[in-house]
């Protein structure tokens, strides 16, 4: 009988509860009132809270961020004083004093974003480039290739590698004269003689005013038909991962040109003019006599930059 009764019960309660509510919703209105008004409040105190947190969290990261941009720069700049010591110093061994004067330059494309052996850099005319100048690599400081298109803000660095460019060049301790001519891809191919063949990972040396390494020899092929001997020379640094150049128009190659007046002018007579066959004599012998021989041709390379590598 009590089990039957307990649902009405219930349903009696509920509708009491609803009755009630309904009767007296216009008197708990009022009471609700200062609730609904304090979670309001708190809802925009917590929003405001969190929002100036944001952004004091996001003005943190940009500090963090410039702290951290200024010591890799610092750290960039000591490198570069150190580096420029170390150029003045081997410019006093050389009799050559004075400091690298340069235009430093990132890499913006290289092989093979750019075409094959060039370099785009972001340095250009309102920077200081010019054309003729020599790139050298910022970590190792060996030249790359000379400037050859200059733009406002940009420039072209052509590689010493690239097709048809020659270079009249030292190799091996026995400093060697041989000519470079680019293959691309880095590399640039020469001929010697099978008994004056370099060994392999030999240094090339670039003659000129200031006589400077571009690259190391990485093969030498020969043919038991052939007397002579082909000399693979490969840049150094790699070209392709190169982020960083210097220019500097203090670093000189000899062009072609040059070279041949100094080995085979010859004279009137029909011989060989010797003070020409005996600078390129002593040019062959080390750097320091190549440095002297080469000196007088400053001047005329000065006024005409480009020639520093024949195309």
């Amino acid at each position: 009988m009590t089990k039957s009764r307990l649902p009405q019960i219930k349903i009696i309660l509920l509708v009491g509860v609803v009755g009630t509510a309904l009767l007296f919703a216009g008197a708990l209105r009022p009471l609700s009132a200062p609730f609904v008004v304090l979670w309001s409040w708190t809802a925009q105190v917590h929003q405001a809270v969190v929002g100036l947190w944001l952004l004091a969290k996001d003005r943190w990261d940009q500090e963090q961020d410039l702290h951290n941009t200024r010591e890799a720069l610092d750290l960039e700049r000591t490198a570069y004083d150190t580096l420029q010591k170390e150029i003045n110093h081997l410019h006093s061994l050389l009799g050559r004093q004075g400091e690298l004067d340069g235009v430093l330059a990132g890499v913006i494309a290289a092989p093979p974003a750019a075409v094959y052996d060039t370099l785009i850099i972001d340095a250009g005319s309102q920077e200081g480039a010019r054309l003729g100048m020599v790139a050298l690599s910022q970590e190792e400081m060996w030249p790359l290739g000379v400037v050859d298109v200059v733009e406002p803000y940009l420039a072209r660095v052509r590689l010493y590698s690239f097709p048809e460019t020659q270079i009249q060049a030292f190799v091996g301790e026995h400093q060697t004269p041989i000519l470079l001519a680019g293959r691309g891809g880095g590399v640039l191919e020469g001929t010697l003689p099978r008994e004056l063949s370099p060994p392999v990972g030999a240094v090339v040396w670039a003659s000129g005013v200031s006589t400077v390494p571009i690259g190391k020899v990485v093969r030498v092929v020969t043919t038991p038909a052939n007397p002579q001997a082909a000399v693979i020379v490969r840049l150094v640094p790699n070209p392709f991962t190169v982020r960083r150049v210097i220019l500097t128009d203090k670093v000189r190659l000899l062009p072609q040109e040059w070279w041949e007046r100094l080995t085979t002018a010859p004279s009137q007579s029909g011989t060989l003019n010797t003070d020409a066959t005996q600078d390129a004599a002593s040019a062959a012998s080390s750097t320091e006599g190549a440095l002297k021989t080469l000196e007088a041709a400053e001047g005329t390379m000065q006024a005409d930059p480009e020639s520093a590598i024949n195309r």
